[in-house]
C-alpha cells in the first residue's frame, strides 16, 4: 500500500485501483476484494505479477481501457483465487504473460482462476508465452466474446469448471485451443484458426456441447478421450492436418469416450474421422468403423506431440 500510491483501501476488504498509467515492479498480493477504473494501465516489470486473494472487479467498457503489459519482453501473471466469489473481468487486454512461478507458487498460466465464479466478456489476451494462456480451475464461468491470440502453447485451459462459452475466438495456437479436463462445459459460434495441435481437447470425463462453430487449419478438429462424451452441431471443420474428429483412450482408468455430430461440414485431404476400438463416435447417425489406433504413437507424431 505504501509503495504503490495508487492502490487505495475502499472499504473494510476492498481495494482499488485508480485510473492511470501505472508501473509494477513486484508482486501485488490483494488480500481482499480488488477494483480497477476504466482508463488504467498496468506495466509489469520481468518478475511483477498480480496475485487477488478474494474477488476482481475489471470493467474497462467497449474500448477495452484495462490493460496488462509487459514492460519489457514478458511479466509474470495474474492469479485470482476467489474461494466461491464472484470475479468479471470485462473491457480488458492482457499482453505478454507467462507462468506465475514465486517461491512455492508455480502455476503453468499466464491468467489464473481458481474456486471462483467469473464472467468474461470483451477481453483480448494476446502474446501469451505461458503453458496455458487462461486456466480456470473449479470455477463456475460465463465467457463471452474472449480472443485469445498468438497463444505459445494452448490458450483456454479448463479444468473441473462448469459454464458457458459463446461468440468467441482463438487464432495462431501453439498447442489445444480449447482444453478440458474433468468438465461440463456449453460452447456455441467460437471461431478457431491456425492451431497446431486440437482445437477441441476434450478428456477426463469432460462433458462439451458444441454449436454453431468454425474450425479451420488445425492439426485436428475435435478429440474427445477418456470418458468424455462430445456432442456437436452445425460445424464447420476444414484444412485439418491430421483428422477432423476422433475418439480415443489415452488413461485407460477413465472408461470409453464418446463423440456424436450431426449437420457437419467437413473438408480435407485425409480421411476425415479415427474411431479407437472400444469407443464410440456417431456422424449423422451413422457409426464411424473402428479402427485398432497406436495412442503413444499419435502423441509422438510432430502434431499432438507437447
Amino acid at each position: 500500500m505504501n509503495k504503490y500510491n495508487y492502490i487505495t483501501k475502499s472499504g473494510e476488504s476492498d481495494y482499488e485501483i485508480t485510473p492511470g498509467n501505472h508501473i509494477v515492479d513486484d508482486g501485488i498480493v490483494i488480500h481482499g476484494n480488488l477494483y480497477i477504473k476504466p482508463n488504467t494501465s498496468l506495466n509489469f516489470t520481468k518478475n511483477a505479477y498480480l496475485i487477488v486473494k478474494g474477488s476482481l472487479f475489471a470493467d474497462g467498457g467497449n474500448n477495452r481501457s484495462i490493460k496488462f503489459f509487459p514492460i519489457g519482453d514478458t511479466w509474470s501473471g495474474m492469479y485470482v483465487l476467489g474461494n466461491g466469489g464472484e470475479s468479471l473481468l470485462s473491457g480488458v487486454e492482457i499482453s505478454k504473460a507467462r507462468e506465475l512461478d514465486d517461491g512455492i507458487l508455480n502455476l503453468s498460466s499466464g491468467v489464473t482462476f481458481y474456486k471462483s465464479t467469473v464472467k468474461i466478456s470483451n477481453v483480448l489476451i494476446k502474446d501469451s508465452t505461458a503453458e496455458d494462456a487462461l486456466n480456470l480451475v473449479h470455477s463456475e464461468f460465463a465467457i463471452d466474446k474472449l480472443a485469445i491470440e498468438n497463444s505459445y502453447s494452448d490458450a483456454l485451459d479448463i479444468d473441473f469448471s462448469n459454464g458457458l462459452i459463446s461468440s468467441s475466438s482463438f487464432h495462431k495456437v501453439g498447442g489445444d485451443a480449447l482444453d478440458f479436463s474433468g468438465s461440463d462445459v456449453s460452447v456455441s459460434n467460437v471461431k478457431i484458426s491456425m492451431v497446431k495441435d486440437k482445437a477441441f481437447s476434450v478428456g477426463e470425463k469432460s462433458k462439451v456441447d458444441i454449436v454453431n462453430s468454425t474450425i479451420s487449419d488445425i492439426g485436428v478438429g475435435i478429440a474427445s478421450k477418456d470418458g468424455s462424451v462430445v456432442k456437436g452441431v452445425n460445424i464447420v471443420i476444414s484444412d485439418y492436418k491430421l483428422k477432423s474428429a476422433m475418439s480415443y483412450i489415452k488413461k485407460d482408468f477413465y472408461g470409453s469416450p464418446e463423440i456424436e455430430l450431426n449437420d457437419c461440414q467437413v473438408s480435407g485431404n485425409n480421411s476425415p474421422f479415427l474411431r479407437e476400438k472400444g469407443t464410440r463416435m456417431i456422424v449423422d447417425g451413422i457409426d464411424v468403423e473402428e479402427e485398432v489406433i497406436d495412442v503413444k504413437k499419435l502423441y509422438r507424431g510432430e502434431i499432438m506431440k507437447k
